[in-house]
């Protein structure tokens, strides 16, 4: 009887040992967790999912990150609410905001005129191919630069259907630089993508008919000279 009761209190001791065990491993797992996601790629947010979306994504010169100055130039634009326009559901792809609302409408340069100031150092992309005239291919193509563009789109579409849009937005741009930027033998290039998009109610009451989403697109270029 005084056997079974050593054995019993042995057999206790060694569950309460493997117990702790297992708790400083699940310990250990967790912290083991959160150091694996310091090692992740530099992409985040929104521009990485629509950059991982996309065809461009598998490309190592292109990369995705949120950019603070993109995200606060599109705030502020919908946030002014600038003009309000009816009838915007026939928006049905990214377009120009100007060429939505007008190159010469007077609001909207304003707010445009914020978006630049906003975006200070970068240059707005006027027209949709345009990206490769701005980051400047046959000149000073080994200067590093940042180019952006502002899209519109009714909010009558659902966000799948906007983000596979901006997704394939990107490709457009990537096919665009891809095509034109060609380094110096030995040298490379890498491209910084980023993208935000902000619901613009434009009249008192919300309207998918009349309201619409606005989409920022920024790249910034990168020359690499080769070290020797």
């Amino acid at each position: 009887m005084k056997l079974k009761k050593i054995a019993s209190l042995a057999l206790a001791g060694i569950m309460a040992v493997s117990m702790l065990a297992g708790c400083k491993d699940g310990g250990n797992g967790t912290n083991n967790g959160g150091a694996s996601s310091d090692n992740s790629n530099t992409n985040s947010g929104y521009s990485a999912y629509v950059l991982n979306m996309s065809n461009a994504g598998d490309s190592k010169s292109i990369v995705a990150a949120d950019d603070a100055k993109l995200n606060a130039a599109v705030e502020n634009f919908v946030k002014n609410k600038p003009v309000n326009f009816s009838n915007m559901s026939n928006v049905r792809n990214l377009k120009l905001l100007s060429d939505v609302t007008g190159k010469n409408n007077a609001d909207v340069k304003v707010w445009l005129a914020q978006a630049a100031r906003d975006m200070s150092g970068a240059t707005a992309v006027a027209t949709g191919n345009g990206w490769d005239t701005v980051l400047g291919v046959n000149e000073n193509k080994d200067k590093d630069k940042t180019a952006y563009c502002i899209y519109y789109i009714s909010a009558a579409m659902n966000d799948d259907v906007i983000d596979n849009l901006v997704a394939n937005k990107i490709d457009q741009i990537a096919g665009v630089i891809n095509g034109s930027f060609n380094p110096d033998k030995e040298d490379s290039y890498s491209f910084t993508v980023s993208a935000t998009k902000e619901y613009w109610q434009v009249g008192k009451d919300a309207n998918a008919d009349d309201d619409g989403v606005v989409i920022g697109i920024a790249v910034n270029f990168e020359y690499n000279k080769a070290e020797y």
